[in-house]
């Protein structure tokens, strides 16, 4: 009895060494993978909960990095997302990614307050959930011509029963009324979007639903993925009953939904003139300098490599699926 007694001890004790272990670790800041050509920032532990960082050691770092040797052209501003690692999506040096802290509850005022200062410019996006997005962070972008005219407004459904499945924290009307204060504004706002298709328990009229959805919001972009279980998330411990058919035609039917509201956003920038942060050359032609505009548009246009770092301003004359091609002015 007391040979099992000093066993059972012992592996309580072992237990709550390794939980202990487990515990610290978790609050170490997790090594950065380096990206080649990228200018990488993580959210410093400010925050006990959430990681987040001040708004001030924000605009510090802005500054530092726009008087360093090499500097910065542009901003990527994310919103507090869950999980945003603060990398700079398009990988370039010119820009860097600024992340205000990856919980929403305690820090979307302190992002939109970030937005508002003039300190952020030029800054190259308003990214954020529906939830924290509110009327300020469209005012901040009609009153300060430093924040680009682009919003990435995830909605990944358009059947609020899919998104309560989700845990989603909006409705589909709440989030058509942020649309509506997008599209009634006195700047041209490109507004982009997330959708999955073939959620667990998607039937045919929650799928309707999000087609007549991205019908009524005209994204100038959607990112369309089909759902796929993920170890290790919410999702994963329920039926995956939309069968890959199923998910790869309705993935097809709201592309080709899309690509028609697309080419008819696209053809408002015929003949006008876009800023356009000059990136790289253009996989197209070798005379060609590719980069991308201040409402997310991916602009192809005749030019040098000594134009990459320098923002231009390009007359559209040619409309591409997905792309503009202008001339610089």
């Amino acid at each position: 009895m007391r040979s099992f007694t000093s066993v059972f001890i012992a592996v309580i004790i072992a237990a709550a060494l390794i939980a202990a272990a487990f515990i610290i670790n978790s609050r170490r800041p997790r090594a950065e993978v380096e990206q080649p050509a990228a200018a990488n920032i993580r959210a410093s532990g400010k925050c006990a909960e959430c990681h987040a960082r001040e708004t001030s050691a924000i605009v510090h770092e802005y500054e530092m990095s726009r008087h360093a040797e090499k500097g910065v052209n542009c901003l990527d501003c994310h919103g507090p997302v869950e999980g945003q690692t603060g990398y700079d999506h398009r990988g370039f040096k010119l820009a860097k990614t600024l992340t205000s802290g990856n919980c929403a509850r305690c820090h979307a005022a302190q992002y939109r307050q970030f937005l508002r200062s003039r300190h952020a410019a030029p800054s190259w996006a308003a990214v954020t959930g529906p939830r924290d997005f509110k009327p300020d962070i469209v005012e901040a972008i009609e009153e300060n011509e430093n924040l680009c005219n682009w919003v990435h407004l995830p909605v990944q459904s358009g059947s609020d029963r899919i998104l309560k499945s989700m845990r989603r924290l909006n409705t589909i009307d709440s989030y058509k009324k942020k649309i509506d204060r997008i599209r009634s504004s006195e700047r041209d706002i490109s507004l982009t979007t997330d959708i999955i298709v073939g959620f667990p328990g998607e039937t045919d009229e929650d799928f309707r639903e999000t087609v007549r959805l991205v019908e009524y919001c005209g994204y100038d972009s959607a990112y369309i993925f089909k759902y796929s279980p993920r170890p290790g998330t919410p999702s994963f411990v329920m039926k995956d009953d939309v069968s890959e058919t199923e998910k790869t035609a309705r993935f097809l039917e709201l592309e080709r939904v899309q690509r028609k509201v697309q080419n008819r956003r696209l053809q408002r920038y015929l003949g006008k003139s876009l800023q356009v942060l000059a990136e790289r050359d253009s996989t197209k032609s070798t005379d060609d300098i590719s980069g991308h505009s201040t409402c997310h548009k991916v602009v192809n246009f005749r030019g040098g490599r000594d134009m990459i770092g320098t923002i231009k301003d390009v007359r559209i004359t040619e409309i591409k699926s997905n792309s503009l091609y202008g001339e610089v002015c």
